[in-house]
């Protein structure tokens, strides 16, 4: 999956919406970025670098679906926050 500027954006403005309560639908992000498949590798992205908050665990079997993440545990932190800021201001993309 390629990850792209304006689902990390997208992603991390949905939830600041919600900030700092627990979302309570992913649905319209869900269509938005494409799909779960899509929701899941954003947020996996964006816990990777330290931007949201959430129960991650990864199993290797089945390996279709190595990740089970906690929804109602997803958030936005401070990093996350300050990173859609900049976001926001700059042009090109760095992750």
């Amino acid at each position: 999956m390629k990850i792209e500027r304006e689902g990390v954006e997208a992603t991390l403005s949905f939830l600041q919406d919600f900030y700092p309560l627990p979302v309570e639908s992913f649905e319209p992000l869900i269509k938005e970025l494409g799909g779960t498949i899509e929701l899941k590798g954003y947020l996996i992205y964006l816990h990777d670098h330290g931007f949201i908050e959430g129960i991650f665990d990864c199993k290797l079997e089945p390996p279709s679906t190595p990740w089970a993440i906690k929804m109602d545990s997803i958030r936005i932190n401070a990093s996350g926050i300050d990173h859609l800021s900049r976001l926001k201001e700059t042009l090109p993309f760095s992750p």
